[in-house]
């Protein structure tokens, strides 16, 4: 009788009762015993296969019989999972690819027996059925499949996936930077450092960096001077981010510039001399300074004054330019006070008659002393009266 057999655990055992029963075949002899034998030699070793198996009944004088009978050998029954695929989450970095290469080697750590032959694993991933979610970072479903010797297959499945949590790295700090007032807020020098990043730099494992900051306004200090702390932030594709701050300064470390320099003034004495002295010290001499950051005030300080002869002098003044921030820039110019004008005659020396005798010589002294009834005036100082008599003894007569 012919003998299917599925594979299995048990199909050996099946086998040896089937060839130790002959098939189901049986014999008889008048003479003696029979001894039954057969020409099965463990030809079924595949799947799907079937072996003629001849039976030969044979007596004690060795006289035989034969009868045959088919072995089929099938295997219908799949692989059985012991252990299923395990999903895998890993972090996006350098890593993520060889740690997919391992999972899917590993078939995701499933498991599988087959009572009929050994297991081979396949699976159906593919690049292209990576779904992303942000930068690299994302899921695949992948299908595992364990198939016996004979095709039978069983599958399980499992998700790897690339996650990112890790913010970007910096690794270069944004730096401080101070800059020399331009009077126009430095905005080249400004945008340039903002748009730099301050000089930060950031690497991300997974994607690509964005650069924020949260600059609003400088504030002002003094003239067109101010500072301002800046927070970068470095941003990758899944929202992690990292930050570092830095300085931007505005200083002023320039004194003003006189492009007039304060000018000396000579002025004749007279009575408005402190008036006009006033004038030339409030007109800081004339002098003229400017200041690419900020307005610029005035101020002076006399220096020396020397008397010269009557009401004239020398008056040495420093005048000093300052800017907001406190730069200063001094410049030295001199006011003279002179006389080069001469008294003025308010009333003329009168002729005198004396006569001649014992009070001639002293009338003449007196009117001399008088300086003949004369009257001057000046502006400057007081006056001096000479004359050019020669002290000649008056003569009757004779003028």
């Amino acid at each position: 009788k012919d003998l299917i057999i599925e594979c299995s655990v048990s199909s050996e055992d099946e086998l040896n009762a089937w060839l130790s029963t002959n098939g189901g075949a049986t014999a008889s002899d008048t003479c003696g015993l029979i001894t039954w034998t057969n020409n099965y030699s463990g030809q079924l070793v595949s799947c799907e296969n079937e072996v003629t198996v001849t039976f030969t009944a044979t007596d004690s004088c060795g006289n035989s019989s034969q009868t045959s009978a088919t072995l089929f050998l099938k295997d219908t029954q799949a692989p059985v999972i012991s252990k299923v695929a395990q999903g895998l989450t890993v972090s996006c970095d350098s890593n993520t690819e060889q740690a997919l290469n391992n999972w899917l080697a590993n078939h995701a750590g499933a498991e599988a027996t087959d009572s009929c032959s050994s297991v081979t694993w396949t699976n159906n991933y593919l690049p292209e059925n990576f779904t992303t979610t942000c930068g690299t970072s994302g899921s695949v479903r992948v299908i595992f499949t364990a198939m016996d010797a004979c095709g039978n297959s069983i599958p399980t499945e499992a998700t790897f996936t690339i996650e990112d949590k890790t913010a970007p790295v910096i690794s270069l700090q944004a730096q401080n930077k101070t800059v020399s007032c331009d009077g126009s807020g430095n905005i080249e020098d400004l945008n340039a450092w903002l748009a730099s990043n301050g000089g930060a730099q950031a690497t991300d494992g997974c994607s690509a960096v964005t650069w924020t900051n949260n600059f609003t306004t400088l504030s002002d200090l003094c003239g067109s001077t101010g500072t301002t702390t800046v927070i970068f932030t470095a941003t990758d594709a899944c929202n992690n981010s990292s930050t570092t701050s830095a300085t931007f300064t505005i200083v002023d470390t320039q004194a003003p510039v006189f492009t007039t320099l304060p000018q000396n003034q000579t002025v004749e004495c007279g009575p408005n001399t402190t008036i006009e002295f006033e004038a030339w010290l409030a007109s800081n001499a004339n002098g003229i300074a400017e200041d690419i950051c900020s307005e610029v005030t005035y101020s002076y300080s006399v220096v020396d004054t020397v008397v010269l002869c009557g009401s004239t002098n020398k008056t040495v003044v420093r005048f000093t330019a300052t800017d907001s921030c406190g730069n200063k820039v001094s410049k030295q110019a001199t006011f003279t006070i002179q006389d080069t004008t001469g008294p003025e005659i308010t009333l003329p020396a009168a002729n005198i008659e004396v006569e001649c005798g014992s009070n001639a010589n002293t009338q003449i002294t007196a009117w001399l002393n008088n300086n003949g009834g004369a009257i001057a005036t000046d502006n400057c100082s007081n006056i001096t009266w000479t004359n050019n008599y020669n002290g000649s003894s008056i003569v009757c007569n004779i003028q």
